[in-house]
């Protein structure tokens, strides 16, 4: 006499036909999903609001007093990737660099204020790009005249 388990129950045949599937998917260490968009090389540009202090303030274009900018985006041998066109343009408070490749980035940044004179600069280095997308911070000083 055979005896059962009554919480046992036969998987459906939906689940035995995935399971091939699952499982040269595991074996291979395939991901499920589309994986063949290059990555993204995001950054959040924090501008420096309190130039009075000697403390970093983080802010917005608007928050700081930013009015536009120039920028450049350098690879690890200081070749210019991407850049701003000659006039500069409005304040942004971030990129997404979309098409770099993986590699190592530097990104320089410098903002203006309404007298069109450059109060902000910095450039952040060490912006690697490996397989998946990536998000940092750049924290960028100001300095008065």
């Amino acid at each position: 006499m055979e005896s059962r388990s009554p919480n046992v129950t036969k998987p459906g045949r939906w689940v035995l036909g995935l399971l091939p599937l699952l499982l040269s998917t595991a074996a291979s260490g395939c991901v499920l999903g589309n994986d063949s968009d290059p990555p993204v090389l995001s950054t959040d540009l924090l501008w420096d609001r309190s130039p009075q202090s000697n403390k970093f303030a983080e802010g917005t274009c608007e928050s700081a007093g930013v009015v536009w900018m120039d920028w450049q985006l350098l690879d690890k041998d200081d070749h210019v990737v991407t850049t701003s066109d000659d006039k500069g343009q409005e304040c942004k408070d971030g990129f997404d660099f979309v098409d770099v490749g993986p590699g190592e980035y530097k990104l320089t940044v410098m903002g203006y204020d309404d007298a069109e004179q450059q109060l902000w600069t910095s450039t952040c280095d060490h912006l690697v790009v490996e397989r998946f997308d990536v998000l940092y911070q750049c924290e960028v000083e100001r300095s008065d005249p």
